[in-house]
């Protein structure tokens, strides 16, 4: 349960910085697994890296970055997130790749609604 317009602009929002940081091209995987109650969903790319220093700015607001990048991107990821009960965590190895990992909360059976169809 959730906002899925939000949740796919968390997505795209992620993709996006994905192939913007993979300048000579590469592969960007995207993961889903069910984990206990969760789902867990990890975006990687084989983009340049983030230096470990700078793992802990990335959802600050307006911090970039890019040349022409407002550094709203990363920090409208994080908030969906935690809109939605959820925790992110960044990997990342410099000149080899960054993989976002995002664990949703899945919804219980008393809050799905029954599909009614006539």
């Amino acid at each position: 349960m959730g906002n899925e317009n939000r949740i796919k602009q968390m997505l795209m929002n992620l993709v996006k910085n994905a192939i913007e940081e993979m300048e000579t091209g590469g592969k960007i995987t995207i993961f889903l697994k069910n984990v206990k109650d969760k789902i867990q969903v990890t975006v990687c790319d084989e983009g340049k890296g983030i230096q470990k220093e700078l793992l802990a700015k990335l959802f600050e607001p307006f911090y970039t970055t890019k040349t022409a990048g407002t550094g709203l991107g990363l920090q409208l990821v994080k908030q969906v997130i935690e809109e939605h009960n959820g925790t992110i965590h960044v990997n990342s190895v410099v000149n080899e790749g960054t993989s976002f990992v995002i664990e949703l909360p899945l919804a219980s059976e008393s809050l799905k609604q029954p599909i009614i169809s006539y």
